[in-house]
């Protein structure tokens, strides 16, 4: 019969135990951010109605009417499609993702700007909502041919 001895002193178990905690931490992390879930995106902004809606406008240095002029429920699609794809690309710009968020059904706010640098008056911003939480949109203009932009504020005249 053999008899294995095997000396421990307090730096070896120290990091035996180390080591074991930082693979559960690590396990732990796994499966709660496996495949199917996603960490919130960092810009997102929690909203409880208009007030802070209109607050999320103003950081940006949007003036708004006091109320919104539309809300509508849009779902996005399993898939983005090459036209969702290019608007999402402004949405990652500014630090969304709506990728995130296919398959699930966002509100749409719609306030009327009313001060964009241009003077223009047709001008509006849509926010994307999900739950409370802003997680997409943008500044467009509603006459035929306007533009997309984020929610930036220009400092010169779109093209």
């Amino acid at each position: 019969m053999r008899t294995l001895v095997i000396k421990l002193n307090k730096k070896t178990v120290f990091s035996f135990f180390f080591s074991i905690m930082v693979l559960l931490v690590v396990g732990v992390l796994a499966i709660a951010y496996g495949e199917g879930h996603s960490l919130p995106t960092a810009a997102q902004f929690e909203v409880a109605g208009d007030a802070d809606r209109i607050r999320f406008l103003e950081q940006y240095g949007w003036q708004v009417g006091t109320d919104e002029v539309e809300q509508a429920q849009v779902t996005l699609p399993e898939v983005l499609d090459e036209t969702l794809q290019n608007y999402n690309q402004i949405q990652v710009e500014q630090g969304f993702n709506l990728e995130a968020y296919c398959g699930k059904t966002l509100t749409r706010y719609t306030y009327r700007i009313t001060n964009y640098p241009t003077g223009e008056t047709d001008v509006v911003a849509n926010l994307y909502q999900y739950e409370n939480a802003v997680v997409a949109g943008d500044i467009s203009s509603t006459k035929l041919g306007g533009f997309l932009q984020g929610f930036a504020f220009p400092a010169t005249q779109p093209e």
